[in-house]
């Protein structure tokens, strides 16, 4: 991704990151980000900007990517969902996170 993006598209995409992470956060029964940050192994403070209600900023993409990666890690160690409807979940949260942040795709001819 070259350069930065404006303050508001920065606020749009980690507010939907947020909200997106919430409901993953959900289906493992985590309901505070302190439980979450432990649970992941993530810094308490990075959870917290994912916090929907109060969405953080500064968040890098590559952070929220770990953080993804190790909710889907978690997810299939758990077993509470068939492979697919994991597989499912995951590329639905990772597609509204890249719309959100670079746009719907649209080919050139």
């Amino acid at each position: 991704m070259a350069g930065k993006l404006s303050p508001e598209k920065e606020r749009e995409w980690i507010a939907i990151a947020a909200r997106v992470v919430a409901e993953l956060l959900k289906e493992l029964g985590l309901n505070s980000c302190r439980l979450a940050a432990r649970r992941l192994r993530v810094n308490a403070r990075t959870i917290a900007k994912l916090n929907p209600d109060h969405p953080g900023h500064g968040l890098k993409l590559e952070t929220l990517d770990k953080i993804l990666f190790r909710i889907e890690a978690t997810l299939r160690y758990e077993q509470l969902h068939s492979r697919q409807e994991i597989d499912s979940m995951m590329s639905e949260a990772r597609n509204e996170i890249s719309s959100a942040l670079f746009g719907p795709f649209v080919p050139r001819y």
